[in-house]
């Protein structure tokens, strides 16, 4: 990553897209893998895909808290659905 240099971390808006962007595609490149290599365990892609998400979105939590968004913005974006509900929020 290029947004650790020595011991301070930079947390921006630039670096905290690169990281989700590198994790997203980690996950579709492991979802394309499992499709195409392991035919049989089809049922198993939407689980992969499941995890990987999860993963993802524990990142942006931990990196949220860090830059000192409150627990209760966090649980609020995360019961969000839909681009409505975000509107309503705010």
């Amino acid at each position: 990553m290029t947004w650790i240099r020595g011991d301070t971390t930079i947390l921006d808006g630039k670096n905290i897209q690169e990281a989700i962007d590198n994790r997203l595609l980690v996950a579709d490149w492991e979802r394309f893998r499992l499709r195409s290599l392991y035919k049989r365990f089809k049922k198993f892609i939407v689980w992969s895909i499941a995890s990987a998400a999860t993963l993802v979105a524990a990142q942006c939590a931990k990196v949220a808290e860090a830059m000192g968004t409150k627990s209760e913005h966090l649980i609020a974006a995360v019961n969000m659905s839909s681009h409505g509900d975000k509107v309503a929020a705010y």
